[in-house]
């Protein structure tokens, strides 16, 4: 298994919130975060991004129905579909359960990192 962890600037990054997954044709996992200045939470959401997808693709969620949800949570955030500001906070989220799991580990992270959870989210 080959996984590259990078950083990008914000503009370069689908998800800037949450990190960009992808796998190449010959398997290779790649996840890209945007660039914040801070090396620990680059980490954490490069963390979170990889569980997250990695547990996506293991659980043969479609991709598209995730990207569509994310896009339409987006318009329309100001209540209609929910008040939370992360898609997969969600729980109509297609991938609630994966974003919830994802987000245990990266607070279990953060905290070993001396990381406040508070000033980081």
């Amino acid at each position: 298994m080959k996984i590259n962890l990078f950083t990008k600037p914000s503009k370069e990054v689908k998800n800037p919130t949450t990190g960009d997954f992808w796998k190449d044709h010959d398997g290779t996992i790649n996840v890209a975060v945007q660039e914040l200045g801070n090396e620990d939470y680059e980490f954490l959401i490069a963390l979170h991004s990889l569980i997250e997808g990695f547990l996506i693709e293991k659980n043969k969620l479609d991709r598209n129905l995730i990207e569509y949800f994310d896009k339409t949570f987006k318009q329309n955030k100001e209540g209609l579909i929910t008040n939370q500001e992360d898609p997969g906070d969600d729980t109509a989220a297609p991938y609630h359960k994966e974003h919830t799991f994802a987000t245990f580990i990266e607070m279990q992270v953060a905290n070993e990192m001396n990381v406040s959870w508070d000033k980081y989210n």
